[in-house]
């Protein structure tokens, strides 16, 4: 009797140890925070069929100010705030402006997309989650290229051959085709078409599962011929790193010591966007522009000392009263005052694909930019991860053309590509920039604020100066040895410290004012 009163006794003590490491991972597990959960884009988004929406699956547990719902509270409370600045008289129905026949969307909508997002989701969904401010560690990265038609396909073969595929951290290379895959395979049997051998290789390469090139076929994945399908979730990129260029280039300002410098600019920065391709909304409402000169200087202060706190005032309210800003297109060396962001050069992380793909922002602001005569794409874009980040862009140089890859350069003037350059709809359309820049303010209008304007790349450096009316880099091309977060004398270098750069590793050459 004793002895088996002696096993139940045991078998008793072993059964409420298990029950408490099973009570102490589970308190474990609740307490992780999200950012350590396998919950990244890739993890979350199959490679299933999708129609412009995104599957999302169910996160519950510890949630942070990174994710969604504290993210998309805190876009909602700045856009109530300018709506009550500006006494928003919000329609409940989007215009045309007859102008310029094309829809327009209604200022401050966001105020309502968010709140029907979070009235008609659980309060534990949360699925997308802003990344972290910095990511020293990263060293691969997904190229993402994208194209509808094989127009440009001999000069991005010998971009991807000469440029693309020497780099080493470009694990992953990925064409986001907006087109049906009988397209390419049809083209790739015409042995007329110039573009001929490039697709067949392509194709080859795409099957290959050793080879870092494959492709995204936009409609098996549900999608239309979209420019955001480009940052579409469902690309499931191996990387956070994303790298973004046009089909049409320019692809010789892809220096690798410069690609590496916005790269190293990004590791301390992944939490915003980052570029080489700015362009200025320039605003005469005397109340916006102070507010704004004021945003820049304490931007810039904020840079030179290596002051990473975000800053939620640095937003300036957009009313519909307001005059309407005007889109530069023309190159200006905008390194100060940027508040977009060209797709070709940019960098952004993976975990910004969640929120641009966010249910919140699909029946108005997607729909925009499918429906706008200009697609801007890039404009929201910027504008989103600017609202998301509470952080405006920083951009890192261009390299000026001193060499030559046969089939690859035309022209050996910044300026030239430049003008050319983000004319991917434009054939002589008339009144494209006056559409352009009537985009800019409807999506500035839209978030109801216009957020910190970029820096250049100088700050921190003996080569920023003020002219008497706005911050310049007084070198236009610089070297490495110039970029402060490439060199140990630089605030930011210390944030992700490396090899100092020897001057002769440097193929730019400085160009003084």
């Amino acid at each position: 009797m004793r002895h088996a009163l002696n096993i139940i006794t045991s078998a008793c003590n072993i059964l409420n140890a298990i029950g408490g490491m099973i009570f102490f991972f589970s308190l474990f597990q609740f307490y992780i925070p999200i950012y350590y959960l396998p919950v990244s884009i890739h993890d979350i988004q199959k490679q299933s069929k999708l129609k412009n929406t995104l599957t999302r699956s169910k996160v519950s547990g510890y949630a942070s100010k990174k994710d969604e719902r504290s993210v998309l509270k805190s876009m909602l409370k700045r856009a109530e705030k300018s709506k009550s600045v500006c006494k928003f008289t919000i329609s409940q129905n989007r215009h045309v402006n007859n102008t310029l026949n094309d829809v327009q969307l209604k200022p401050g909508g966001i105020v309502d997309a968010i709140r029907q997002w979070i009235h008609s989701t659980n309060e534990q969904h949360n699925v997308c989650r802003l990344p972290p401010a910095k990511s020293c560690n990263t060293k691969a990265y997904t190229i993402i290229i994208m194209a509808h038609n094989t127009d440009r396909f001999k000069k991005l073969g010998i971009a991807l051959k000469e440029v693309f595929f020497k780099w080493k951290g470009a694990t992953e290379i990925v064409l986001v085709w907006n087109a049906p895959r009988t397209d390419l395979l049809k083209k790739s049997t015409n042995t007329t078409d110039n573009s001929y051998s490039i697709i067949k290789d392509m194709l080859q390469w795409n099957v290959n599962p050793t080879h870092p090139f494959r492709i995204f076929y936009s409609f098996e994945h549900g999608l239309t011929n979209n420019l955001l399908n480009r940052y579409h979730p469902s690309i499931a990129p191996i990387n956070e790193m994303l790298i973004y260029f046009d089909d049409d280039g320019p692809f010789y300002t892809t220096s690798k010591l410069i690609i590496k410098s916005g790269i190293e600019l990004w590791k301390r920065n992944s939490n915003i966007q980052i570029g080489n391709y700015g362009r200025r909304v320039a605003f005469t409402d005397e109340r916006i522009t102070t507010q704004l000169d004021n945003v820049l200087e304490k931007t810039v202060q904020q840079a030179i000392t290596n002051d990473m706190k975000q800053n939620k005032d640095n937003f300036v309210p957009f009313c519909r009263n307001d005059n309407d800003g005007e889109y530069e297109y023309t190159d200006s060396k905008a390194d100060f005052g940027s508040h977009i962001i060209l797709p070709t050069g940019s960098i952004i992380h993976r975990n910004y694909l969640c929120f641009i793909w966010h249910p919140a922002f699909d029946d108005e602001a997607r729909q925009f930019v499918s429906e706008h005569i200009t697609k801007p794409d890039d404009m929201f874009v910027s504008l989103l991860i600017a609202h998301l980040s509470d952080r405006g862009p920083k951009l890192y140089p261009r390299k000026k053309y001193v060499g030559y890859i046969k089939g690859l350069n035309k022209s050996n003037t910044i300026n030239e590509v430049s003008t050319n350059h983000r004319r991917l709809l434009w054939e002589n359309t008339e009144g494209w920039f006056q559409a352009r820049t009537d985009a800019a303010n409807s999506l500035m209008r839209y978030f109801g604020s216009i957020p910190p304007p970029s820096v250049g790349w100088c700050v921190g450096s003996p080569y920023l100066f003020h002219n008497g009316s706005r911050y310049e880099c007084s070198v236009d091309y610089p070297k490495m040895e110039m970029l402060p977060w490439m060199n140990d004398w630089g605030p930011s270098y210390h944030q992700c410290p490396k090899k100092k750069w020897k001057k002769n590793n440097s193929q730019v050459e400085t160009q003084h004012r």
